[in-house]
Formats: structure tokens, C-alpha cells, sequence
């Protein structure tokens, strides 16, 4: 009698136990329904290819722009990322996050990603390493871009142009350009602890 008074104590416990963490479960959902996100990584190690999970990341800022919408965050794993394309870093047609839900492209924690351009020469009108073109509600943290080459007489590079809206630049260094830091046209753009170090045309009289 003993054994089946304490079985049946045991399964009241329990009971209470349980319906305890279905309400607890009910009130967290009630109070937080989070919106749409999604966590992605580069490494100057990944591969395009990849889910662009942590411990299988993408390889390109490319990659990530056709991907990452309104909303998630990309993680920049340290280390020197070498570009080689021609358009450079180009968000031109690719996704704009919104004013509650921004699009961020920031830096691992404690780790500094630089994207090194080894004095390639840009194509196109409005040559620079980042083109930020046409979208909105972005944010940039402690990125480093370098080494964006001049091609001539006339043609100033940059090393990074905006004409875009809501970007929040946040410990961004532009270095080594042949042209100016920054070009910026837009609205709502903010810059906090950033930098442009070495920046002058090597084709002008007048650096």
C-alpha cells in the first residue's frame, strides 16, 4: 500500500510538473514571436558551394549578397580575403533589409576581415572596392578594404562608394586607395569610428 501511495504522489508531481512547462512554453511564445532571421559565415577558407553554415562557410562577399535577406546577418571570419573581380564588391540589384529588419555584414567577434583588391584596376563608371548602390537599411562593421588601384588619368576610384539610404557604417577602414575613402550619395548615412588611411590619385599632379 505504501509503494502504490507513493507511485501515485510520484505521478501528481509529475503531472504538476509538466503542465508547469506547457504554460511556461505558452507564455514565452505569447510574448516573443521573433521575425525572420538567418545566420550566415564567410572564411577566406569556405567555399562558395557550402551551406554557409560556421563550420561549413561561404568563401565570397558575393555569395552572401545573393543570399542574406531583410533581416539576417552575415559573420565575416578574420583573415585576408583576395578579390579579384573586376566589378569589386557589388550590392547593385541584390536584396535591401527594411527599417526594423536591416540586412548586417559584420565582422566575427574579436576578428578583423580585410579585402584586399592587390591594386586591381576597376571597371565601370563609379570604380570602387564596395559599390553600395540602389539599396537601404544595411549595416557594416568592422570591415577593412584595401589596396584599390587607379587606372588612369580621369578615372578616380574609391574605396567605397554609396548611393544608397539607411547604411550604418560602424569601425570600417578603407586603406591604400588610389583615389578617395569614401564617395557618398544618399540619405541616413552614419558612420561611427571609421577610417581612411593612404588614400590619394597617383595619376593627378595634385595628390
Amino acid at each position: 500500500v505504501i509503494i502504490k501511495s507513493t507511485n501515485l504522489l510520484m505521478i501528481n508531481i509529475m503531472k504538476k510538473y509538466i503542465l508547469n512547462i506547457i504554460a511556461a512554453s505558452a507564455l514565452l511564445l505569447s510574448f516573443s514571436i521573433p521575425a525572420k532571421s538567418t545566420i550566415y559565415y564567410v572564411a577566406p577558407t569556405g567555399n562558395d558551394v557550402n551551406m554557409g553554415t560556421i563550420y561549413a562557410p561561404w568563401r565570397t562577399f558575393q555569395k552572401a549578397l545573393t543570399i542574406a535577406e531583410a533581416g539576417d546577418t552575415v559573420f565575416f571570419r578574420g583573415g585576408t580575403y583576395q578579390i579579384t573581380s573586376y566589378s569589386g564588391i557589388d550590392f547593385s540589384g541584390r536584396n535591401s533589409g527594411d527599417e526594423t529588419n536591416p540586412i548586417s555584414y559584420v565582422n566575427y567577434p574579436g576578428e578583423t576581415p580585410v579585402f584586399d583588391f592587390m591594386d586591381l584596376n576597376l571597371d565601370g563608371p563609379n570604380p570602387a572596392g564596395m559599390k553600395i548602390n540602389g539599396v537601404s537599411y544595411i549595416n557594416l562593421r568592422g570591415l577593412e578594404v584595401r589596396n584599390v588601384g587607379g587606372s588612369s588619368v580621369g578615372v578616380l576610384p574609391f574605396g567605397i562608394y554609396v548611393n544608397g539610404s539607411n547604411i550604418n557604417f560602424e569601425q570600417i577602414i578603407v586603406r591604400n586607395i588610389d583615389g578617395g575613402g569614401y564617395s557618398l550619395d544618399g540619405d541616413n548615412l552614419f558612420f561611427t569610428n571609421c577610417d581612411a588611411i593612404g588614400c590619394y590619385d597617383a595619376y593627378s599632379a595634385i595628390p
